[in-house]
């Protein structure tokens, strides 16, 4: 009983130094998320203030009264945190360039955000040149199920507009539209509105999805063309003038909305104040949250040259695992507790040096005897029982394991009645000199 009660505390302190270990592992990450905090080369974050940054819109939208929060590590967050995977049909996750999606979005990301959708999540996504296509695909969206196909895509070509500013790169834009909200409970106007768009794409594909309410939101101009050959020029028999989609609204499921915006520079910093721009998003993000709710900035899609952002990205997504994820918690606690096991058992091993048992103080060698046998004749007698140790090949611990019997039979081998008297009775050998026993030694050591 005694055994089993030293044996199951023995594992109720392995368990407590596991539960110890995911405290400090979970302090440390904290601790290198808050002090590792580089800074972040990319552009298009809504936490920077570069003028290509969004931090002006997050701002804003944090005024009107929505609760904004960050995707750092990869969208897939919106499902493993609890907390946002709650009031889904109330969260609207902004894609403002899509920039990294060839590492950013892998297979648990893609459905992640397409579980978010059909849940009746919100996006705005907003992309021009870079891999806003491929998220699509990724995600499934040319494939939704249930009949329904979207067919729009961002095409990838500049748009040229006369009806420009100062440089033919800001396109202005002339909106004044009704929007349904996710409930088609009550359109919405929006406009009249002028808003800046700088070096747009357009939208294809718009309206001709399969089952899918469409909704285009705003124009170019009738004199606009599309610069298919990107050369830079119209070529009035290759690139047709004519009004393009630029912002569509897209309606699916019971509540999913995605805004398309053929443009991130609509939300840029230093496009924020010109003209009608701010205005005309705090409108569409009303409309997709009607009710309020809350506004994810996805973070994880820009791309940077800065090593510590991705220590940045790591350390957090091993900190949102731990703390919402009860399986990955789970796993971390059982390899802890098995450490913790293997590092008692190895340590006990190393670092503990197993005493020997008592033994007789005549036949365990180096131990001291009582003050009054001479120090000389216990020398001796030490000397003799090393030599015979050393005679055998055998350690010190494995030596002074060896009974009294199994010595005296190890010195009967040497016939030497002296070196039998040394061994059993030092204290009768006294008298006898010192160098006539050493010759009995010294003999004994030739007959190895």
């Amino acid at each position: 009983m005694a055994g089993l009660k030293k044996h199951m505390g023995k594992i109720r302190t392995a368990a407590w130094a596991s539960v110890g270990a995911t405290v400090l592992l979970i302090f440390v990450i904290s601790f290198i998320i808050v002090i590792v905090n580089p800074e972040r080369d990319d552009h298009l974050s809504a936490y920077q203030d570069g003028w290509e940054d969004i931090s002006r819109m997050r701002l804003a939208i944090k005024d009107e009264g929505y609760e904004t929060r960050a995707i750092i590590t990869s969208i897939s967050e919106i499902t493993q945190d609890r907390n946002l995977a709650e009031h889904t049909n109330k969260t609207l996750l902004v894609i403002v360039g899509v920039e990294n999606v060839q590492n950013a979005l892998g297979p648990e990301d893609a459905s992640a955000l397409r579980n978010f959708l059909n849940r009746g999540g919100k996006l705005i996504l907003a992309d021009d040149f870079g891999y806003g296509n491929e998220l699509l695909d990724r995600i499934g969206w040319l494939n939704i199920g249930d009949n329904q196909a979207s067919s729009i895509k961002f095409s990838g070509n500049k748009l040229y507009d006369p009806n420009f500013e100062k440089n033919p790169d800001f396109v202005l834009i002339n909106v004044d539209t009704f929007v349904n909200d996710s409930a088609y409970s009550k359109p919405k106007h929006i406009g009249p509105y002028t808003v800046m768009l700088n070096q747009p794409t357009v939208l294809t594909g718009v309206g001709n999805s399969d089952n899918l309410d469409d909704e285009p939101i705003a124009f170019s101009s009738s004199d606009s063309w599309l610069d298919e050959n990107d050369n830079g020029y119209w070529d009035p028999f290759e690139e047709e003038r004519g009004s393009r989609c630029v912002m569509a609204m897209q309606h699916f499921g019971t509540e999913g909305m995605i805004f398309y915006v053929s443009d991130p520079g609509l939300f840029i910093n230093d496009m924020w104040g010109r003209h009608d721009n701010a205005k005309f998003v705090l409108d569409i993000v009303d409309v997709m949250l009607p009710d309020g709710g809350r506004v994810l900035f996805d973070e994880s899609q820009h791309s940077h040259t800065n090593p510590l952002v991705d220590v940045n990205r790591a350390m957090h997504l091993i900190m949102v695992k731990l703390t919402t994820n009860i399986c990955f918690a789970a796993i971390v606690m059982v390899v802890l507790f098995t450490a913790a096991i293997f590092f008692m058992v190895f340590s006990r091993g190393k670092g503990q040096r197993v005493q020997p048992p008592p033994v007789d103080p005549f036949t365990t060698l180096g131990r001291s005897l009582p003050p009054s046998y001479s120090s000389d004749v216990m020398s001796l007698r030490e000397l003799m029982l090393e030599t015979l140790r050393t005679g055998e090949n055998m350690t010190v611990y494995e030596f002074s394991q060896l009974r009294k019997k199994k010595i005296h039979k190890m010195l009967l081998e040497y016939d030497d009645d002296l070196l039998l008297d040394l061994y059993h009775d030092p204290y009768g050998e006294e008298n006898t000199d010192p160098q006539e026993i050493m010759d009995h030694i010294k003999a004994m050591e030739d007959k190895r």
